[in-house]
């Protein structure tokens, strides 16, 4: 999975320690949350999912070979020749597109593959994927925001878009996730999406989110707005 990245320019939550001078340390407190939930509605609108034509896998191939965009990936033991151990690259070749392409799209709800695009101008900012575990009832999930997009604040959006996509179009039972325990960033934005831990603490966590969960969240923020 990508690295994920908070907003570059965060929203700072106001103490409930702190005696503001006209008392309304409450209506303080309310402004902060509804500008934090503008906020991320603005985000969501201001990305979505496009599922790529195969010319536009230039764009696939421009970020796995990019090492800032995959540096999260280096230092693996990978038996496969196309893996870059000192940079995490992974070599996509124009050979290698026309079996990646057939495997990956149009093949719901086996496997689903996407781009994260901007609206406002159409920019590729990054991937995401979901596939069917073979030999358990979940779907395996991954994202990755190309370098230069991290620290915008579309990590949160971006995740919340491909759940929604499991969960409403391919009607998945659960989606689960594995990286490194040090990545508190991607850590933190799963578990504000509903994740929860499915393995005791170690070097890679293991997360996962269940259709009921995903759905039962979904409820209590319509009821919110």
């Amino acid at each position: 999975m990508g690295a994920l990245a908070g907003d570059a320019n965060p929203l700072q939550r106001p103490s409930p320690d702190l005696t503001y001078k006209d008392g309304n340390t409450f209506k303080i407190v309310h402004a902060w949350k509804k500008e934090k939930k503008r906020r991320k509605k603005e985000k969501m609108k201001d990305i979505c999912l496009h599922i790529p034509s195969y010319k536009e896998l230039w764009y696939r191939k421009k970020i796995m070979s990019d090492p800032e965009t995959m540096s999260y990936n280096k230092g693996y033991e990978l038996n496969f020749d196309e893996y870059d151990q000192e940079t995490g690259c992974i070599a996509f070749p124009e050979r290698a597109w026309a079996d990646w392409y057939t495997y990956f799209v149009g093949q719901e709800p086996l496997r689903f593959y996407a781009y994260l695009v901007r609206k406002k101008d159409g920019v590729f900012i990054g991937e995401v994927n979901l596939h069917k575990n073979q030999e358990h009832p979940w779907h395996e999930m991954g994202i990755l925001l190309e370098a230069r997009h991290r620290g915008q604040g579309y990590s949160k959006p971006a995740l919340k878009l491909l759940l929604q996509y499991a969960f409403e179009k391919m009607n998945v039972n659960s989606v689960h996730n594995q990286f490194e325990a040090t990545r508190t960033a991607a850590l933190q934005t799963h578990l504000a999406a509903g994740f929860t831990r499915c393995l005791p603490e170690g070097k890679i966590l293991e997360l996962a989110i269940s259709r009921q969960e995903y759905f039962r969240r979904k409820t209590a923020e319509c009821r919110q707005a």
